[in-house]
């Protein structure tokens, strides 16, 4: 019965993990006039290893709220997004983005 329910923990979780990339797949977006780029968080295997909120000082007169920062950790990259609020939902603007073969990563 144990094994059995590790098993059922295993898949759920790699399910959870396909579901939550397929989603911010859809969420993800580029600045105006800058080319659209695949992520590859649909191919098989990719896992997202870290997501977190980044502390950003505004800069004279910005406003903070406008500047949120998300930090996503994949198996593949490691993305830095700016969350934006369009027609009341949650978008992210791809602000920088890593790769391993990316000297600064």
């Amino acid at each position: 019965m144990r094994e059995f329910l590790a098993k059922v923990n295993v898949e759920s979780g790699k399910a959870e993990n396909k579901f939550n990339l397929m989603s911010l797949n859809q969420q993800l977006s580029t600045r105006p006039g800058e080319p659209n780029f695949d992520l590859k968080l649909t191919e098989e295997g990719r896992q997202l290893i870290f997501k977190g909120a980044l502390a950003r000082r505004a800069a004279l007169g910005g406003n903070a709220e406008s500047d949120s920062l998300q930090l996503f950790l994949f198996d593949h990259l490691l993305a830095v997004v700016k969350v934006k609020l369009v027609n009341k939902r949650e978008t992210y603007r791809i602000f920088r983005k890593v790769s391993p073969s990316d000297e600064r990563f």
